[in-house]
């Protein structure tokens, strides 16, 4: 039953998502979405992200895992939206999930992964 919840708040939150920011729940799915380690859902919200906003660019680097990442300049580009806002998103991120693993020491928030 969980994993049919959890389906569910995925799916909508993944709708909520394709139908981009001006959205009134957009950020909540956005967050809801970045808080699941799931690779499936990772690769579901970035194929969301591509529908949205087109194919993403070219990665910056890779990590020593291999994982892509952006800098903070290719992700602003991307949306369409000021670096100083991704800047600040990156800093929220952290603040809220710094226990998280897949969250980066302050000193490296100039990627974005």
């Amino acid at each position: 039953m969980l994993n049919t919840m959890m389906e569910i708040k995925v799916a909508d939150a993944l709708a909520i998502m394709e139908s981009g920011p001006d959205d009134p729940e957009y950020q909540e799915a956005w967050n809801y979405l970045l808080h699941s380690r799931d690779p499936m859902v990772q690769q579901l919200l970035r194929q969301t992200l591509e529908t949205v906003y087109g194919p993403m660019p070219r990665p910056t680097g890779y990590s020593t895992l291999g994982e892509p990442y952006w800098t903070v300049e290719v992700i602003a580009s991307y949306l369409g939206v000021d670096n100083r806002d991704i800047r600040q998103f990156a800093e929220h991120i952290h603040d809220e999930w710094e226990d998280s693993p897949c969250v980066m020491d302050t000193s490296r928030l100039h990627t974005v992964h």
